[in-house]
């Protein structure tokens, strides 16, 4: 699992998104609890580029044990199935954390990239980065 050692400071954690797709996108952070309850992360959301950006999470000692779950959701609209392979293969994504212990850390993978459709036309990004 991705981690992100936040510290137990008063220090603002911050995040960003940034996908890389000539389609579609949109994303949206949950913060989940230790007890596995998710909450929208507010302004957590994009547009349709699919980037959130740097925004904060909260303080550094109230996210320890807690998750931010992201989910990205990417369409691509192209008519023949070929073309929108080819796209698939060339989205990308960075999420990034900032101002905890682990200062400026990226992740570049995400857990699960789902072909949600069978045909490259939905395409769905799961990233969950654990806090400490």
């Amino acid at each position: 699992m991705n981690q992100y050692v936040a510290g137990n400071g008063e220090q603002q954690i911050k995040m960003a998104v940034d996908i890389s797709t000539n389609g579609f996108a949109w994303t949206r952070g949950f913060t989940i609890q230790e007890d596995g309850t998710k909450m929208p992360i507010p302004n957590g959301v994009s547009d349709a580029s699919g980037d959130i950006r740097l925004m904060p999470l909260g303080r550094a000692v109230n996210l320890q044990r807690k998750s931010i779950h992201i989910v990205t959701k990417i369409e691509l609209f192209w008519e023949d199935i070929t073309t929108r392979e080819i796209e698939f293969k060339k989205i990308g994504a960075r999420y990034i954390f900032d101002d905890g212990t682990d200062g400026h850390k990226e992740f570049t993978t995400p857990d699960q990239v789902i072909n949600a459709s069978g045909d490259f036309s939905v395409v769905y990004l799961l990233m969950t980065v654990k806090l400490d």
